[in-house]
Parts: C-alpha cells; sequence; structure tokens
C-alpha cells in the first residue's frame, strides 16, 4: 500500500497500486491516520475503493458500438454517446477492455484499443466492450456496450453464360463468381429471362431446343449460405443470342500478327482475360466454366485497333483505349479517338467513343504509363507511321495526361518536350510501391536504340534520367512486380524484328540497380513488345507478334504454370498443314506440319494438334520438329481421313522432299525414303496424293506417280489423260453415290484449282492407267490457287460422296487476292460433279483466306476451319501478298444436306 498524505478537512488520501488491486479479493480494510486524530478504519469492497481511495471520480460514459448488427465485414468500432466528466475539471481519457463470448464461454480478449478489426471477428459471436474513464490515477466506473456478429451475406460478384452465340440443339450453362465473408458454402439460385420473360427453368443449364432463332437469353444468379441468407444483389448474365442449327460460327479468336501493344486486357477481377481483334471482343475463361475457353461477347461496333494504349479504370471497371491503328477505317492513318469499354458485368460489356476537347496527335508505338490510384495516366513518344504502320516517320517527345476522374475523361498536355528524345517502342512501367512512372529505352529518329532509363512524377510532371541500360534497345518489356522491382524481358537493338534478345533482368527501383535472372522455366520466345501484365501474384506474358499462346507465371519465382490454360498447347499463325487421322478413337480434328508464322519469318512445323470443339491439344507423341515439313501432301484414303503424308519441304532449308510418313504406329514414321527425281515437281504446296491398296500415288508435274516402299517411283502409262501441271491444287478422294447395291463405287481423286484453273480433274484410285479426266462444273467455283478441300466422312466406313470447298488465292506468290466463298461439291453414280454455294447461317463468316487447315469432325457433325493465309491488306496497308491467321471456326450443315 502506499503511503497516505493529509488533505484538507481533516481528510486523507492513499491509494493501492494497480497491481496490488488486481492481486487481491474480497472485502479489504484499510487503516487510515490523520495528524491529531484518533486512527480510524473502514471496510469496503474492491469497486467501492476508488471512490473513498481516490475521491472525486470521472463519471462512468455512456457508449455504443457501430455498427449496431455488424457482420464479420465491418469493424467494432466504439463511439462515446455521452462523454464523461470529471468533478475536478480534469481531463478525461479511456480505457478499453473487451470480452468475446462464443457457444456460452466468455474470452477476455488482447484488444485495448477503441475498435475491433473486422478480421477479428466471426459470426454469432458476442462482443463486449468496458470503457473505463480515468484522470490520472483517478478511475471512473466503466460505461458497456455489446454486439453480436451476425451472418455475412454471400456476394455474387459476377456471373457469365458458356457462349452468348449459341446453336439451337445446344444447352447453355450460367456460372458465377461468389464469396462469402463467413466461408460459408454457398448454393446458387438461377432466374432465366427468354426475351425478357421469366421460364421456369431454375437450374445452371437451360435446354434451347424449345427456343426459336432469334430468341435471347438473360440469367439472374443468387447465393444463399448455410444459414439460409441470401445474397442481397443477383448478378446478371447475357444476353445471349440462339441461332438455328446451321452455317458458321467463330469458336476461336485470330491470335494474328499484333504489333507493339497488341489489344489484350487481364482483367483480373472477374478471371478472365479480353481480347479485341477484328472488330469482336473474346472473353478467355481463367476460372469458372471451362467448357468453352473463349467467349464472344455480345459488343458491336468495336474498331479493329491494334498498337493503342490500354488503362484500366478499376474504380468504374472500364478499360480506355486510346491511339493505335484501326483497319477498319484507315489502315495507315492512326486512330485519335478514345474509346471505352465497360466491364464490370462479363457478357454485357458496353464500348462506346469518349468525346474529348483536346486530344494528343495521333500516333502508335507510344508509352503509357496509368497511375491507377489517382485516376490518371500519361501518353508519351510514339510515331506517326508511314505505308506500314512498323515504319515510321514522324516521331513526338511531347507528354500527355488523361483525367480519368469522371465518366468523361479529358486530355491535357503536360509539355510540348518532354526529357526523353524523340522515340517509339519504350518500355514503361509504374512502381506500385513508390506511384511513379519508369521508361526504358526505345528506338531514336533514326532507328537507332536508345539505353535511358527515365522516372516520371505524376504529382509534379518531372522526368529524369536515372539509370541506363546496359545493352541500349526497344521494344522491351516490361512489368512492376509488385515487391520494389521489375521484371525486363528481351527487346532488340534493331528496329524492325531483327537482332531480336532473349534476355532477363530484375530493376530494382531503389538504388536503379539490375541483376541478371537466371531462367529456368521454358519460357516464350524473345519477341519485341511482348505484353505483360501483372495481377497479384499472377504475370500475364502476352508474347505479341505471330503468336497463339498467352502464358501465366508466378511473380515470385516465374515459373511458367500455364500456357494459355486449359489448352495443351495451341497453334499458332499456321496454313498449309494436314488432316491427318487421330491416334485411336480420338474426337474432333486433328491437323500436322505446315508452315507456322513467327515475327516476320517463318518456320516449319513439326507439330500435331487435336481440336475437340471447345480446345486444341498439343499431340506430343505425333510431334516431330524432325519430320517438319512445310504444305504437306495428306495421302487421301476413299472413307477415312489420311494416316500418311508424302514430301514436301523439310526443315528450314524449304527444300523438296518425296519421302512418305506415317502415323498409323501412334508416332511419326518414315515408310519410304526421299527420291530426288520428284523434286523438281514438289513445291511447298500441296500436290495430289492418294493411297492405292499399300502404294502411295501422286500427281508430279502433270504425271502420276507410283511410290514403292522402297523408295522407287514410276510413272503410270499416259493414255491421253494427262493432267496439265498443276500448282496449287487443292484435292479430294471421293466415292460416287451408289445407284444400286449391285453396283459398288468407285474410288475416285478429285483434284481442282491451281495455275488459275476452274477445271476438275478426276480420276479412277486405283486404276493401272493414268486416266485423268477433265470435268466442268456449273455453276461453280471460279478459278482459283490452293484453295482448303475436305471431305464429308459420316464415318470410316461409308462411301464419301462429298467435299467443302473454301477459299483460295488468285495466285501464289507476290500480290494476290483471297477468297472467301464456300462450296459443297457432290459426285453421283455416273461421276457427275455439282456444286452449290452453302448458306452462311445469318452470322460472321470466315474472312478470306488460302491454305487453311480444314476438316470434318464427324463426331460433331461438324466442319472445322482453322488458320490459312489470308490478304495482307487487313494486316498491312499495303497488298504485301498475304499473313498468316490463327482463327478457329465451325460449321454446322443446313437439314437435308
Amino acid at each position: 500500500m502506499r503511503s497516505v498524505r493529509p488533505e484538507s478537512r481533516g481528510q486523507v488520501r492513499g491509494s493501492l497500486s494497480r497491481a496490488a488491486r488486481a492481486a487481491l479479493a474480497g472485502p479489504l480494510i484499510v487503516v487510515c491516520c490523520a495528524v491529531g486524530a484518533a486512527g480510524c478504519s473502514l471496510l469496503f469492497d474492491t469497486e467501492d475503493y476508488r471512490g473513498v481511495e481516490q475521491g472525486p471520480v470521472p463519471t462512468a460514459p455512456q457508449v455504443s458500438i457501430t455498427v449496431a448488427e455488424p457482420t464479420t465485414l465491418d469493424d467494432l468500432e466504439v463511439i462515446i454517446d455521452v462523454a464523461s466528466t470529471d468533478p475536478l475539471a480534469g481531463t478525461v481519457d479511456y480505457r478499453y477492455e473487451w470480452d468475446r463470448e462464443e457457444g456460452g464461454a466468455t474470452v477476455t480478449t488482447s484488444v485495448t484499443t477503441d475498435v475491433v478489426p473486422a478480421s477479428e471477428t466471426a459470426k454469432h459471436q458476442t462482443w463486449t466492450v468496458r470503457v473505463i474513464p480515468f484522470v490520472g490515477e483517478r478511475e471512473g466506473p466503466a460505461g458497456t456496450a455489446s454486439v453480436t456478429v451476425v451472418n455475412s451475406l454471400p456476394v455474387v460478384h459476377f456471373a457469365r453464360l458458356s457462349r452468348y452465340e449459341v446453336w439451337q440443339d445446344e444447352t447453355i450453362t450460367a456460372s458465377a463468381f461468389v464469396t462469402d465473408p463467413d466461408g460459408d458454402a454457398t448454393t446458387l439460385s438461377y432466374s432465366w429471362m427468354v426475351n425478357d420473360a421469366p421460364v421456369a427453368d431454375a437450374t445452371s443449364a437451360i435446354d434451347l431446343s424449345v427456343l426459336q432463332p432469334g430468341d435471347t437469353l438473360r440469367v439472374s444468379v443468387t447465393a444463399t449460405d448455410n444459414d439460409r441468407a441470401e445474397s442481397l444483389v443477383g448478378r446478371e448474365a447475357g444476353p445471349a443470342t440462339v441461332r438455328a442449327a446451321v452455317g458458321w460460327r467463330q469458336l476461336e479468336p485470330n491470335r494474328g500478327y499484333a504489333t507493339s501493344t497488341p489489344l489484350f486486357f487481364p482483367d483480373a477481377p472477374r478471371g478472365r482475360m479480353l481480347y479485341i481483334r477484328e472488330g469482336a471482343l473474346w472473353e478467355y475463361r481463367v476460372t469458372g466454366a471451362t467448357e468453352v475457353p473463349w467467349a464472344k461477347l455480345n459488343v458491336t461496333g468495336l474498331p479493329d485497333l491494334f498498337g493503342s494504349s490500354v488503362i484500366y479504370d478499376a474504380a468504374r471497371s472500364r478499360f480506355l483505349i486510346w491511339g493505335g491503328v484501326d483497319f477498319t477505317t484507315a489502315p495507315s492513318v492512326p486512330s485519335t479517338a478514345l474509346y471505352e469499354l465497360v466491364v464490370e458485368t462479363p457478357g454485357q460489356e458496353t464500348f462506346r467513343e469518349v468525346t474529348t476537347a483536346l486530344t494528343p496527335p495521333a500516333r502508335i508505338a507510344h508509352a503509357t504509363l496509368n497511375d491507377e490510384p489517382n485516376a490518371r495516366a500519361v501518353i508519351l513518344g510514339g510515331a506517326r507511321p508511314e505505308t506500314l504502320p512498323v515504319t515510321f516517320t514522324l516521331l513526338y517527345d511531347d507528354l500527355w495526361e488523361l483525367d480519368y476522374s469522371t465518366s468523361d475523361p479529358t486530355f491535357r498536355m503536360v509539355t510540348a518536350n518532354a526529357a526523353t528524345p524523340p522515340a517509339v517502342l519504350m518500355g514503361a512501367t509504374v512502381n506500385s510501391q513508390s506511384g511513379r512512372g519508369y521508361l526504358f529505352g526505345g528506338f531514336s529518329q533514326a532507328g537507332s536504340p536508345l539505353g535511358g532509363i527515365y522516372q516520371y512524377d505524376f504529382d509534379g510532371g518531372s522526368l529524369v534520367e536515372v539509370a541506363t541500360l546496359a545493352v541500349p534497345r526497344g521494344g522491351l518489356s516490361v512489368s512492376d512486380l509488385g515487391d520494389g522491382r521489375a521484371l525486363i524481358v528481351d527487346g532488340a537493338t534493331t528496329l524492325i524484328g531483327g537482332e531480336r534478345m532473349e534476355t532477363s533482368e530484375l530493376f530494382a527501383f531503389s538504388d536503379h540497380t539490375f541483376a541478371p535472372l537466371t531462367v529456368t522455366w521454358e519460357r516464350p520466345e524473345q519477341t519485341v513488345g511482348a505484353v505483360l501484365k501483372r495481377a497479384g501474384d499472377t504475370l500475364y506474358w502476352y508474347p505479341g507478334l505471330f503468336s497463339g499462346d498467352l502464358f501465366l507465371s508466378t511473380v515470385t519465382d516465374f515459373e511458367v504454370t500455364s500456357r494459355l490454360a486449359p489448352h495443351t498447347e495451341v497453334p499458332g499463325v499456321t496454313y498449309g498443314g494436314a488432316v491427318v487421322r487421330g491416334p485411336g478413337a480420338s474426337p474432333g480434328v486433328t491437323f500436322a506440319f505446315g508452315v507456322v508464322r513467327r515475327d516476320f519469318d517463318r518456320a516449319i512445323s513439326g507439330s500435331t494438334f487435336n481440336f475437340t470443339g471447345d480446345r486444341w491439344t498439343l499431340l506430343t507423341a505425333l510431334s516431330d520438329p524432325t519430320l517438319a515439313r512445310s504444305g504437306p501432301s495428306p495421302v487421301m484414303e476413299s472413307s477415312r481421313l489420311p494416316s500418311r503424308v508424302f514430301g514436301s519441304s523439310l526443315m528450314a532449308s524449304f527444300q523438296p522432299n518425296s519421302s512418305v510418313v506415317s502415323n498409323s504406329s501412334g508416332a511419326w514414321l518414315e515408310q519410304r525414303a526421299d527420291e530426288a527425281t520428284l523434286h523438281n515437281g514438289l513445291s511447298e504446296f500441296a500436290v495430289p496424293a492418294w493411297r492405292c491398296n499399300d502404294r502411295t500415288r501422286v500427281l508430279v508435274d502433270g504425271y502420276t506417280y507410283e511410290l514403292d516402299p522402297a523408295g522407287a517411283a514410276s510413272a503410270l502409262p499416259d493414255l491421253g489423260g494427262r493432267v496439265p501441271q498443276l500448282r496449287g491444287p487443292g484435292y479430294e478422294a471421293l466415292q460416287p453415290v451408289q445407284g444400286t447395291q449391285s453396283d459398288p463405287a468407285v474410288e475416285t481423286v478429285v483434284v481442282f484449282g491451281g495455275d488459275g484453273t476452274d477445271t476438275w480433274w478426276t480420276s479412277a484410285m486405283c486404276n493401272p492407267n493414268d486416266d485423268w479426266t477433265a470435268r466442268v462444273v456449273s455453276p461453280g467455283p471460279s478459278a482459283r490457287y490452293a484453295p482448303s478441300m475436305a471431305k464429308r466422312v459420316p464415318n470410316t466406313t461409308m462411301p464419301t460422296s462429298q467435299l467443302f470447298l473454301f477459299g483460295g488465292a488468285t495466285a501464289l506468290n507476290g500480290s494476290r487476292t483471297h477468297m472467301a466463298d464456300f462450296w459443297l461439291v457432290t459426285m453421283d453414280a455416273a461421276e457427275v460433279l455439282t456444286a452449290q454455294q452453302l448458306p452462311s447461317g445469318g452470322g460472321t463468316t470466315p474472312p478470306a483466306r488460302s491454305m487453311a487447315v480444314m476438316g470434318w469432325d464427324s463426331f460433331r457433325g461438324r466442319l472445322i476451319l482453322f488458320g490459312g493465309e489470308g490478304d495482307g491488306g487487313h494486316e498491312f496497308p499495303t497488298n504485301s501478298g498475304g499473313v498468316g491467321r490463327a482463327d478457329t471456326w465451325e460449321y454446322r450443315m443446313p437439314a437435308g444436306l
């Protein structure tokens, strides 16, 4: 006990330490003494002690806790409704003690502040606070308040549909991303609307067979947790449009040529990628429903942009797109338009052009720094292109700021001449810790690589050089890693596609130093201007130029976790591949080999891919780079898909080769050696080849040759039916419709096109004589080179009397125009060929092309079209002769055909 001291009016005062008081229990006896007075004693309880020992104390406060019915999302904060007062006019402070009651037991917590973080609470807990007033060591009675944490409602963040363009005989499926703050299990409920009228279906899928073409569907998804608390707000997805089960439908976008900044957006808050290509918006799902990885969204009026700034505004769930080239209007003139793409609700995205009073001069290959927390972005550098959008004349060094803090963004010029030299293809990122922007390298007006590294202060508008690249280069790719470092990848020391570097470095923002990064995983090929985007711990890596790949990796060890998952691997820009028989009874369409575009070069492929209708898969066992070839000739069989491939060029030399390989053993094996005597008639384009019993026959230089397994080639007799030398024809093997059961079908080879002819040629597959017959099909396809042809295979045993023909080109080399007409050709019992153009089905149709991979999927009863070579006038403003494509389409046959 502390000593006491005399007070006025004969009072004495003393006190116990808090530790002493806490150690005592029950009543206390205190003996008090005063000068000149007899001793006295007083019996009192611990709670009564304060008033006796200390004299006047603060009054009890009146308190409450916000919110009255908190959930686990709410902090528990004490509000002093009526403050304590001190009779001695001292300043009153407060001490806080929290108890938690759960399951009938009370626990004294360690919280001593006026706020309990939401992370400390759980539903059904009762929290009580004791607010104790004190002035110095004088403590008053406590004010108390209690609240019980109630169940948190589940949250439906967004909903989506499996497709937004669906066949009438399909089932469409809804899914949603739901979280529950309490970690409760949730159950989803679905409310469907057809043409804006509710229907009875209440499951995640709805059968479309009872609907009509043109009908639209929407769905609203709500969630209920295990306390039967339903989410207050449902999320809607749609509309999806029902189409008659006939015609073309695009399954995957064209992942073909894109220059320095592809319009590819990781929309991480909604678990997806977005991709603008050829005036269409595509969604690629990373999580959620994966039955159909790509879905074409209901957004119309999109320009066909590339090389634009892409700025994400998280507060308004939108992307802002500026600059670049719009191929739908003026392919050689960059755009000055500012576009807004709102993405808050998957499937209901909206797109508009935003009018601004001021806009920067049009440009491409510029740099963009996005200060997302302050809703502003900086655009600088870039150039006005010449005829080709990858060659430049006027380069810029002005610097502009885009303020997007309101619904209608505004531009303002920060400076007409920034500290950076006029440059294109600079790397750019923002340090998420400091909020400063950084620029790396680029190319100068003369096309020389630059090495400067610049730091930009958004608040002051200052741009200063802080470091130098070890190797000056442009087109390098940079991403903030969120830990004070940036990943810097690749680049080039020359402006257009050459002298590319494969390098990976870590750049420290604090001291502007570099550390080499040893890459142990299979990384994307080096390229110019790849897009790196970080979302949390995930790095999205889109290589860009002529690439069909999208890589995901972590930002901690940079290990690649997937490549456009759930695809095993995706074929890139491919043309001239061969449709072949897949392993076993594999569904879908399988193709092998062909020419693959990589950057501005081309390479020959040894890969084999299978497409099952919703995803591509690389068939590793049937992929062999040592047997790679361009424009291979599938060896046709009468009713089955080919399992052999003849000739064409090998490896990067593009030298003719006439060997035969087979996949009948589960891997490609060479069954017949190369023979130089046939080389003069071969090129990288397929020549008619077919199988007759165990022999291969080919049409080379106008003559039919039979090849034996040992490697010898013998020309069959010429009976006056010699075919003109055709370069780049299409061909198939058919069995005419049988007249009667006793009249067996004659297996026939059908050849069309090449060298600009519209003549059809037929020959019996196994006729010992070279007996070719010229046929005119009218009406029919016009003269063309390299059309895509595929036979309709009902199954592996029935005769095949029909083939499809799509597209072609007016020439093989140099300036050429591609075609997009689509035909069904039928051979009857008399071997008469007739042709009819097939209906498109009212939807979008495949753009013109030649040398596409095309095959009939007998398991699903539809045609698959992939890749090919399209008009160069679309990708480049000049007629450059054609560029490769990487899009996937399917065709459903009309009833009765």
